[in-house]
């Protein structure tokens, strides 16, 4: 397990180079970041889910969310 509670890191598309890749970050509470990174830092277009089902898209810069597009 990671610092944040992330029990799982994995990057299945990489494109332009190794450092910008598409990938999921799994936390111990069940939330789920699927979206792009850059050098292993979330940042780009993202969609984030809950364990209720519950999920937003938007955008994230330096790790940190930035703007919201979509709520459901």
């Amino acid at each position: 397990m990671y610092v944040d509670g992330c029990t799982s890191v994995e990057f299945s598309m990489h494109r332009r180079s190794v450092d910008f890749r598409w990938g999921t970050h799994t936390k111990a509470s069940g939330e789920v970041y699927e979206g792009e990174w850059v050098d292993d830092v979330m940042e780009g277009k993202a969609r984030v889910t809950f364990p209720d089902g519950a999920y937003f898209e938007g955008e994230f810069t330096n790790g940190l969310r930035v703007k919201v597009s979509s709520l459901r």
